[in-house]
């Protein structure tokens, strides 16, 4: 799956960048938490974001979410101007 993949993480096709004791890490083996399938090799960033999206999904908060960025996108935009 490395090879594949080229080394990279399937979502934003990067190398890994965290280092732990001075070594990279490897990419992370993404899987499904209901079935246990391996999906894809994800860095670290992309799998923390991924656990986070699944966990406010499951309590049906993805919607709420996005309202929010939404939200505070326009906010920003409305500040700068």
């Amino acid at each position: 799956m490395l090879v594949q993949q080229k080394s990279v993480c399937y979502i934003c096709k990067q190398p890994e960048t965290v280092r732990v004791n001075g070594k990279l890490r490897p990419l992370c083996v993404d899987h499904d938490h209901k079935t246990g399938a391996v999906r894809k090799l994800l860095c670290n960033a992309c799998n923390t974001a991924l656990g986070g999206y699944e966990r406010l999904r499951a309590l049906g908060l993805q919607q709420k979410l996005e309202e929010y960025l939404l939200h505070h996108d326009t906010i920003a935009e409305w500040q700068t101007k």
